[in-house]
């Protein structure tokens, strides 16, 4: 299986206000439904609930939400492919794509309204590019390829800024909670070692005094990882 890269940020339904509550709740219930399975995955904070969305809450916050994913090398692949994992299923009786038809009402209204989609988000795939997290803005919308009869992603705009991973940077983007230099994993000031014995496993035993490379890198302790200071 490739690497698999960890995205926060936040999504937003631009021009949600020309349909109604209906079809926005119905189009979460899309989402939920079809890009919370597998590896790669789509989790809009509102959608967290067990039952069903929480549409008031989204269109409260002016039709956005937080959300987390997780994407094949780096998140973006994800919007490329949105409305496509979401159309259609594998049907491995016949081999080949087959239409989800139940949402093909919505999908045609969610064209007509020139409903888009925006994501704003930070994404860090550390065995692809464990020095660098990306800043990534994407705006996508939904179209029917006449040519190929398939409903298609269309992305309208995108940019993107790689930054190096730093603790500063990582903390940031909500990844990791905090950092600590060599000088303060020793005083335990991160709380980290239980007692002298586990301190002394992990400076001299695991021998991870050498990973700080004199003030290079910072040990986050809730994900185990160096990061460049």
């Amino acid at each position: 299986m490739a690497n698999i890269s960890e995205t926060d940020g936040r999504f937003k339904m631009l021009g949600a206000e020309n349909i109604e509550n209906e079809d926005v709740f119905q189009l979460l219930s899309m989402i939920k439904q079809e890009l919370e399975v597998g590896d790669y995955d789509t989790c809009l904070h509102c959608n967290l609930a067990d039952v069903e969305p929480d549409v008031d809450s989204f269109i409260k916050d002016n039709y956005e939400s937080p959300f987390f994913g997780a994407g094949r090398w780096f998140y973006e692949y994800n919007i490329k492919s949105m409305v496509e994992w979401i159309m259609y299923s594998w049907n491995f009786d016949k081999k080949e794509l087959q239409l989800n038809k139940q949402y093909a009402q919505l999908i045609n209204k969610i064209i007509e309204k020139n409903i888009q989609f925006q994501f704003e988000f930070y994404d860090f795939e550390p065995g692809q590019a464990p020095y660098s997290v990306f800043k990534e803005y994407y705006l996508a919308r939904p179209y029917f390829d006449e040519k190929d009869q398939l409903y298609k992603t269309e992305i309208i705009e995108s940019d993107s800024e790689e930054c190096l991973a730093t603790g500063n940077q990582m903390v940031e983007y909500g990844y990791i909670e905090d950092f600590y230099t060599l000088e303060q994993m020793k005083s335990n000031e991160s709380e980290y070692f239980a007692d002298e014995d586990h301190k002394h496993q992990w400076f001299e035993v695991e021998e991870n005094e050498g990973c700080f490379e004199n003030g290079k890198y910072v040990f986050a302790p809730d994900k185990e990882m160096f990061f460049l200071a």
